[in-house]
């Protein structure tokens, strides 16, 4: 249902800690650290950013550190 209403061009706020679901249905990631936004843009541009296989990796590096 979310992948039609994207591909429809309907607006989806969606909110997961599981990071494949994010990189498989978000355009757009603002990725939130202890209340703090660290990064906002494509999934792919963060991985791009950060030089990672995907985007668990990316926010990863994105926060600084293994947590």
């Amino acid at each position: 249902m979310l992948i039609s209403l994207k591909d429809q061009g309907h607006c989806i706020v969606f909110s997961s800690h599981v990071m494949q679901e994010v990189m498989m249905l978000c355009d757009q990631v603002v990725l939130i650290h202890e209340g703090v936004t660290v990064a906002h843009n494509s999934p792919q541009a963060l991985c791009q950013l950060t030089n990672a296989d995907n985007l668990e990796d990316a926010f990863i590096a994105l926060i600084g550190g293994d947590q």
